[in-house]
């Protein structure tokens, strides 16, 4: 599976738009790079491995500080929740 270059990346994202810009950019350029070998460019595919790719990426490598959430936020965000009855068997497994 091909990396997403982010490491050469200096612009970080300051909006949504602009970071859904920048990944479907890299879709049409791997459908573009199959397509120039004769390959079936399945787009599904190719959609999965870029964000699989794409979100093993810190917040801080590719937003911008104003973008990120603040720690204070994403704990407000947890807190916020409903409880599932799942809950305990997960907290088990982790």
């Amino acid at each position: 599976m091909e990396k997403l270059g982010l490491d050469n990346q200096e612009r970080k994202f300051s909006s949504p738009q602009e970071e859904l810009e920048y990944l479907r950019g890299e879709v049409a350029k791997r459908e573009e790079e199959m397509e120039k070998k004769g390959e079936l460019a399945d787009t599904f595919r190719i959609v999965s491995e870029k964000i699989s790719e794409y979100k093993k990426e810190t917040p801080g490598k590719v937003l911008a500080e104003e973008y990120r959430l603040k720690p204070n936020e994403a704990e407000a965000i947890v807190l916020d929740l409903a409880p599932e009855e799942h809950d305990k068997k997960i907290e088990e497994l982790i």
